[in-house]
Formats: C-alpha cells, sequence, structure tokens
C-alpha cells in the first residue's frame, strides 16, 4: 500500500509538471480602438480627409439649393402663361437635387467606409507586427472584453507604432 501511495503522488507530480515542459509563455495585451482614433495622427489625418471630403459635397448641394431658391423665385413671379414651364423646370430641378444630394450621401458613406477600412488593416498591421517582435500570444481590443487590466494595455505602443506609419 505504501508503494500505491508513492507512485499515485509520483504520477500526480508528473501530471502537474508535464504539461509545463513545452508550454510557451503567454504573453497578453489590450488596446483601446476609441483611443486610438482620438488620438493617433494618422487617425486624426483619415477623420481631416472625411471632413474635407463631406465639406466639398456639401458646398456642392448649397450651391444647387441656391439655384433651386432662384427657380422658386421666378416662378413665384411668373405671370399665367409663363407659370406652367417655369413649374416643371422648377420640379425637374427638384428631383435633380434630390437626386445630387442622394448620389452625394451614397458617394461619402463609400469614402467613409473605404478610409475607416484602410484604418482598420493599418491598425492590423501595425498590432501583428508587434505581437510578432514582442512575443504577445493574445491580443484583444478593450472593448470586446467584459474587464481587463490596465497592466495589458498596449495601446499608447500601438499609436507610436501606427503614427510611424505614414497615412495614405
Amino acid at each position: 500500500m505504501k508503494r500505491f501511495g508513492v507512485v499515485l503522488a509520483c504520477l500526480i507530480i508528473s501530471f502537474i509538471f508535464i504539461p509545463s515542459l513545452g508550454a510557451k509563455d503567454f504573453k497578453l495585451g489590450s488596446f483601446d480602438l476609441q483611443k486610438i482614433v482620438r488620438e493617433s495622427k494618422n487617425a486624426k489625418a483619415a477623420t481631416a480627409l472625411l471632413t474635407r471630403d463631406l465639406e466639398s459635397k456639401r458646398a456642392t448641394l448649397v450651391e444647387k439649393q441656391k439655384d433651386l431658391q432662384n427657380l422658386r423665385a421666378d416662378f413665384d413671379k411668373a405671370t399665367a402663361g409663363t407659370r406652367k414651364a417655369k413649374q416643371e423646370k422648377l420640379e425637374e430641378a427638384v428631383k435633380e437635387y434630390k437626386r445630387l444630394a442622394a448620389d452625394l450621401d451614397e458617394a461619402h458613406k463609400k469614402k467613409t467606409a473605404e478610409v475607416n477600412q484602410k484604418v482598420l488593416q493599418d491598425l492590423r498591421d501595425v498590432i501583428t507586427a508587434l505581437a510578432k517582435r514582442e512575443g504577445y500570444t493574445l491580443i484583444v481590443q478593450k472593448n470586446a472584453v467584459y474587464l481587463i487590466d490596465d497592466e495589458y494595455d498596449i495601446t499608447d505602443k500601438v499609436i507610436r507604432l501606427y503614427d510611424q506609419k505614414r497615412f495614405q
């Protein structure tokens, strides 16, 4: 019976230590995507690009809106004989304005999606390179987990590396 106890103790000890012999160190990191978007120079450049794009589209719409107001004023001043023709011209201009607004909105949404995709791909590349260089086993986005200690936060490293890349 004494031998059985010794053998059992040896087996238990070996089961405890054998898995750790081949296991590599587990290194965890987390990043805050919102902080990166707020503080990174490249993310700010992407936001500025989208803002400029939106402003140029708005300027086009404002110009068309002024044209519509002029046509509406002409229609209001029109005599009975020219009123029908001016009404048709005004209705056509309103349709064109709505079509242009929808097209510009769609183009802006597409541009926003492209820029966001580019930023996320660049971040993915930066995080992958960081993980390989510093030996991270797992890197998670902070808002994807319920709780993670700030000791694992690598957001500032990610921002620094991301800003070293040139945003295009």
